[in-house]
């Protein structure tokens, strides 16, 4: 779980940055506030843009590139290896503990922040990290087979804005 964690966390930053001139385009793109859901599930996000679907087998990825590429928003959909009980406070503190400390860890990044959130019936976790990407702000929330991470990165100004917090605050699980 660690793993899949810190991989997700890795490629996604990485892709993010790796081409600005791709990022300005999707700026320059952006309209007005749009759903998006990850095929063959009940969970809808809004985002300030048109952004598509990126299936494969770790699960659902959304990518809204911000600022000329410096800034994203994301949602990543993953199926747990095995079904969990979220009413059991134990298996879920154990899985978001691991996940914010690879986070934490794999981004080489500093702990800001860490509190206990739910959505619904399901419990997550609220973490914020400063990197040297920028502040990386994340909501995750564990489903019984599957954990949904609501992401924004950038300048602290990005991820603590307005947009940043509509974005987050936008997510709907019924699961």
């Amino acid at each position: 779980m660690r793993a899949l964690t810190i991989g997700l966390v890795l490629l996604t930053a990485t892709a993010l940055f790796a081409d600005e001139k791709d990022g300005e385009k999707k700026d320059k793109a952006k309209s007005e506030w749009q759903k998006a859901s990850p095929k063959g599930s009940k969970i809808e996000i809004q985002f300030p843009g048109k952004v598509k679907e990126d299936k494969n087998k770790q699960g659902s990825q959304f990518v809204l590139e911000a600022m000329g590429g410096k800034a994203a928003y994301m949602l990543m959909v993953s199926p747990l290896p095995k079904k969990i009980d979220v009413t059991s406070k134990d298996d879920v503190k154990l899985i978001l503990d691991g996940g914010r400390d690879g986070t934490v860890k794999g981004l080489g990044g500093k702990l800001v922040s860490d509190k206990d959130i739910k959505i619904g019936k399901y419990p997550g976790r609220e973490v914020a990290v400063d990197t040297t990407l920028g502040l990386y702000k994340a909501r995750i929330y564990l489903t019984a087979e599957k954990m949904i991470q609501v992401i924004v990165l950038g300048p602290k100004e990005f991820a603590e804005g307005a947009d940043s917090k509509k974005f987050m605050d936008s997510l709907k699980v019924d699961e």
